[in-house]
């Protein structure tokens, strides 16, 4: 979906693969010639997170809509 609204991110993607694999699967000697591909990956998981919650412990006392929460306490989003 992503790569499909940066077509030239996508050809360059695309080139960097065939460039790199010549036709075969990859393997794991190939990850660090496929730059491009990781920079890809990361960063669509960073606007894509995969998970659909997310924690966080609070480190010291924090007040949030008028309700105080003590350190240690968990939160989700």
């Amino acid at each position: 979906h992503l790569l499909d609204r940066a077509p030239d991110v996508q050809q360059r993607v695309c080139d960097e693969l065939a460039w790199v694999l010549d036709g075969r699967p990859a393997g794991l000697a190939d990850m660090p010639a496929l730059r491009l591909t990781r920079n890809v990956v990361l960063e669509t998981m960073r606007l894509v997170p995969v998970l659909w919650v997310l924690t966080r412990t609070t480190t010291a006392e924090v007040e949030l809509g008028g309700h105080t929460f003590p350190t240690g306490t968990g939160f989700l989003f």
